[in-house]
């Protein structure tokens, strides 16, 4: 059985009656603010000439790629070379954390109103309250790092009532956690506004008080605070490996993984095997339909042998058949670039 090429009206269509989770990556935010990409974060990324050699030797801008190199050094090698190779891993994430928060926009109002509308009219088809009336709400889960999807929920908020599209909730009340029971924004690998307190977590919210959020988050790199930031660059260490926000997460996931009742689509990710700890719930779960959101020709070609793998996959563990259908996400969730038009 191969993958279905469909248009994402298509999709809809053939998921109308059930509730419809998605799962956006990176392309998702580069769509809105293209310094997102890995070149432009590398750009911005305070690097020694060592490290940017090794970037160039490699001929990628791709940080998770230069840190499986180390990781590859780490577990071959003496327990010095071990250490000094995970130090140089460390290090890097914290300098892709703060390359992330370099690049990112300061304020919502540098994306446009028209982009910020389409997104929100694109996340009305998983968490609209037009899906919840019909009791099909579902979830948006992301692996990006960003504060653009928080963006495009938050503002809902201050609508009135019956004008409101968006439940909007991400587990959190202010900046206590609560648990993701009835959570419908999922972040897999960490945000840039959620931080480690003790063995737990906690938000940052925006107040007057407080001020702007990406202005809170600089003041907690300054003074040498990271947030939960999940990059290591290698799928087996990507899996929580204690209780707390990431591990429930990925828990969340894999509900949606294992119901049959549930859709699942994807946008702007890449189903690289450095994210299997996601995908492997799919490959062994029991939901029957999943439409893989691809850029482009290229990407829609390489997504058919990604999909024949993992509805070969659902059969040899003899699970419930996989129907996988890919869908071209040009300008789905933020209409065209302005200088397209």
């Amino acid at each position: 059985m191969t993958a279905d090429i469909v248009t994402f009206d298509q999709a809809l269509a053939e998921s109308d009656a059930q509730p419809r989770d998605i799962l956006l990556g990176n392309g998702f935010s580069i769509a809105a603010h293209p310094p997102f990409a890995y070149g432009g974060l590398l750009q911005a990324a305070d690097l020694d000439a060592e490290v940017r050699a090794i970037f160039a030797a490699a001929r990628t801008t791709n940080f998770e790629a230069v840190m499986r190199y180390w990781l590859a050094e780490a577990f071959n090698g003496s327990a010095a070379t071990r250490s000094d190779a995970l130090a140089k891993v460390d290090l890097l994430k914290r300098t892709l954390v703060e390359a992330v928060h370099r690049v990112h926009p300061a304020r919502r109002t540098a994306i446009g109103p028209e982009r910020w509308a389409h997104c929100e009219q694109f996340l009305t088809n998983f968490i609209g309250r037009a899906r919840d009336r019909r009791r099909l709400a579902g979830r948006v889960f992301t692996t990006n790092y960003d504060l653009l999807l928080w963006w495009a929920v938050t503002p809902d908020r201050g609508r009135h009532k019956p004008d409101k599209l968006f439940k909007g909730h991400d587990g959190f009340r202010l900046d206590q956690y609560e648990g993701l029971g009835s959570a419908d924004l999922i972040y897999l690998h960490g945000a840039l506004h959620l931080f480690p307190a003790g063995r737990g977590v906690r938000k940052l919210s925006y107040s007057d008080a407080k001020g702007a959020l990406h202005d809170q988050v600089a003041a907690h790199l300054r003074a040498g605070a990271y947030p939960i930031f999940v990059s290591e660059g290698a799928s087996t260490l990507k899996r929580p490996s204690g209780d707390g926000y990431l591990r429930e997460a990925l828990t969340k996931f894999g509900y949606t993984a294992k119901s049959p009742d549930r859709a699942l689509f994807t946008l702007g990710h890449g189903l690289g095997l450095e994210d299997d700890h996601i995908f492997e719930a799919v490959k062994r779960g029991k939901i029957r339909r999943v439409f893989l959101g691809a850029y482009g020709a290229q990407e829609i070609e390489a997504f058919k042998a990604i999909a024949k793998t993992w509805i070969e996959a659902r059969a040899a563990a003899g699970k419930p058949q996989l129907s996988v259908a890919i869908y071209d996400t040009k300008g789905l969730a933020w209409g065209p670039p302005a200088n397209s038009r």
